[in-house]
């Protein structure tokens, strides 16, 4: 069990380092505004809970 939580745990953390890297890019390059960004995020993680 332990081993099934630390994996989820990294893909979790990788999963954030990613989405803050897009974020990041899409400010530098100003196609995607970080709050369009949030709002698809939270949409998401709305739709994927039971």
């Amino acid at each position: 069990m332990l081993i099934y939580i630390k994996v989820a745990v990294v893909v979790v953390v990788f999963m954030l380092h990613l989405f803050l890297l897009l974020i990041r890019v899409g400010m530098k390059v100003k196609i995607i505004p970080p709050k369009q960004i949030c709002n698809k995020f939270l949409r998401i993680l709305i739709i994927d809970k039971p």
